[in-house]
């Protein structure tokens, strides 16, 4: 009925029949385009938002709740769209065979934009369990994500679609297909290499529990330092503490040397691990009246009287203050190793390192700990008629 209308209206202007029957089956064909749209247009722009509106305020599955947060029935109104295109080619009573393969083209990519629909609507409820199961469980969701894993999931539907769409266009089976795939496999993985190397990474990361969203790393190769924001199959994003961004690839999560902070938190231990370079030749046995004085401070009066027989030296002494010290402190945990040891001398004297963990993780408070623990010993250093050695200066 449409097509006889438009046939008699342009008929006078034209003349030539058939190019009237192609100039009608365009503008039947534009027309139905523009239904479809405004069609789309209206039910993501009404009937979605309206619907979305009632499963928040009126469901109480959470699932369907967390549908609506993201939007993710909007993509509906594209599947309407298509099926309007579809339904409505159906109308069309073609005339000669170039009608008729036109028409089939359009059918054909009216089919493909339903399926491509289909395929985003699969991976979009793909998505919406992960946002459903961070928002159900909370508490796992920095532990054990599945977001690694509904990656992989969606990269495997897109695959099964990519092979689908393009048997559907050739009319041939899929399994015919995929005996071709053989030939072009190595292209695929090199093309791929990096997002497969990716996926490995990102589920060996999962598994094994090496990294997770939230932890602190650091990686001294690349100058990273700071909170992983997100673990993606290609990427993972990290804010570093000067609140600069680092983008570095997945695989390089098994590749690379990388240190975790987060561990320390969970263990409430943070060890100190420095030293004090002595000079060599202030090292001496005490005299009786350095010694008389040592013995005023913690810990010294009590190693000489369990050690009555023994040549004491400046600095064995000053080891067992510290040793001591550090005992007596309250921000020093007693439940992991304290110890004051010599390590191997050299030119910068005779490191004295302080082996110690503190009861506070936090950088802030470890860093201030630690400052007061040296800020002590180099106090008390000239008590012990101990002198640090340090370069000369030079003046110029």
């Amino acid at each position: 009925m449409i097509q006889e209308v438009i046939n008699s209206n342009l008929t006078p202007f034209i003349g030539n029949v058939y190019l009237v029957r192609i100039l009608t089956l365009a503008v039947i064909l534009l027309a139905i385009v523009i239904i479809a749209w405004m069609a789309q247009y209206l039910i993501k722009k009404v009937v979605m938002r309206l619907i979305n509106f009632i499963i928040l305020s009126k469901s109480h599955s959470e699932f369907l709740r967390v549908i609506a947060k993201s939007n993710s029935l909007d993509i509906l109104s594209h599947l309407i769209a298509g099926l309007i295109i579809l339904l409505s080619i159906e109308l069309i009573k073609p005339h000669n065979n170039i009608e008729i393969a036109f028409i089939n083209v359009f059918y054909k990519f009216a089919e493909l934009y339903i399926f491509i629909t289909a395929v985003f609507i699969i991976t979009k409820l793909v998505n919406v369990l992960n946002d459903y199961y961070e928002e159900k469980f909370v508490r796992l969701k920095n532990y054990h994500p599945i977001n690694s894993y509904l990656k992989v999931l969606i990269l495997v539907i897109w695959l099964v679609s990519i092979v689908l769409i393009i048997s559907f266009f050739l009319n041939m089976p899929p399994w015919a297909l995929l005996t071709g795939i053989g030939a072009v496999s190595a292209v695929a993985l090199f093309v791929f290499k990096d997002t497969l190397l990716g996926i490995v990474a990102s589920i060996q990361a999962t598994a094994l529990n090496i990294l997770r969203v939230g932890d602190r790393i650091s990686i001294d190769k690349y100058n990273i330092d700071g909170e992983v924001l997100n673990i993606s199959i290609n990427s993972v994003r990290i804010k570093n503490e000067d609140n600069s961004i680092s983008n570095m690839p997945t695989s390089l999560l098994t590749s690379e040397v990388i240190k975790n902070w987060q561990p320390i938190k969970k263990a409430g231990a943070r060890i100190i691990k420095r030293s004090f370079n002595i000079d060599i030749n202030s090292i001496k046995i005490c005299s009786d009246i350095l010694l008389e004085r040592l013995q005023q401070l913690d810990g010294v009066s009590d190693y000489i009287s369990q050690n009555p027989n023994l040549e004491y030296t400046n600095l064995g002494l000053f080891r067992i203050h510290i040793q001591n010290y550090l005992k007596n402190l309250p921000q020093i945990n007693k439940k992991h190793l304290i110890m004051v040891r010599h390590l191997e001398s050299g030119a910068n004297g005779l490191p004295v390192e302080i082996y110690a963990y503190t009861t506070n993780v936090h950088l802030e408070n470890f860093e201030q700990i630690q400052s007061d623990i040296f800020e002590y010993g180099f106090v008390v250093l000239p008590i012990f008629e101990l002198k640090v050695l340090q370069a000369p200066s030079y003046r110029f």
